[in-house]
């Protein structure tokens, strides 16, 4: 299990090394999405220092990756490794006593957002890329791109066959950027699929795929032909490492 964050994005936090999964690596991640009231992401930050240091008088030991979004200001994301059920619930309880201990700064905290959410991802290293020399070390990454994928229920698998010929070609060119996909676990809108790539930084992502693309684009057609008949919709979201933020036992 990762109780330390050892990098800085949120892929490398997940992965612990980018593009490969290590031995300790999470099997489920807990992912909490908040969204803040215009001009309240200064008071949100401020309070969220008072929760961690109650956490520690709680005996949390988990560490909890905050990123924030690139394309959303006040969007935050809470990323929370665990690797059993039993282990979470026992997370939460320390979770929920070191709430418990200070109601004011709960009540405060109450009105600086207008939306939050919670879903369960559970890691999928059958479906995700490790380049045998990766272009990023983990704190190189300072942008991850997050790309959701919602097949329609009866279609899973073909997603998942076409995330593998993906795969194959990007070993076959030598793509250096590596990716992890999870899967939704729990939550509302599965199936869903999101396929995490590192960037030194928004440009440096978007520099890196042209290039690849570039490269396979006449082979990745061939795969994606007749992908949007497997496909509900997908989306996009960037996201920005928050170590200052991030909770460290």
């Amino acid at each position: 299990m990762v109780k330390k964050l050892l990098a800085g994005s949120l892929l490398a936090a997940l992965m612990v090394a980018p593009g490969a999964f290590a031995q300790d690596a999470p099997e489920l991640v807990n992912v909490l999405t908040v969204r803040t009231k215009l001009g309240q992401q200064q008071e949100y930050e401020a309070l969220l220092k008072d929760i961690w240091g109650a956490f520690k008088k709680a005996g949390v030991e988990q560490s909890i990756f905050v990123s924030s979004s690139a394309s959303e200001p006040g969007a935050y994301t809470f990323v929370t490794p665990f690797s059993t059920w039993t282990e979470f619930g026992e997370l939460n309880a320390k979770i929920n006593q070191g709430f418990s201990s200070i109601p004011m700064v709960m009540q405060k905290m109450a009105s600086t957002y207008t939306h939050t959410e919670t879903e369960v991802w559970a890691a999928r290293p059958d479906l995700s890329y490790t380049p045998a020399n990766p272009r990023l070390v983990p704190d190189e990454g300072k942008y991850t791109r997050i790309s959701f994928f919602y097949p329609h229920p009866d279609k899973a698998l073909n997603f998942e066959s076409v995330v593998q010929k993906f795969n194959a070609l990007n070993e076959k060119h030598g793509n250096t950027s590596g990716s992890a996909v999870f899967q939704l676990a729990v939550g509302p809108d599965a199936p869903a699929y999101a396929v995490l790539i590192d960037g030194k930084d928004e440009a440096d992502y978007f520099a890196e795929a042209a290039k690849f693309q570039q490269k396979t684009a006449a082979e990745a057609q061939a795969i994606i032909e007749g992908a949007g008949e497997i496909l509900r919709r997908i989306e996009y979201e960037g996201t920005i490492p928050r170590l200052d933020l991030s909770y460290q036992p």
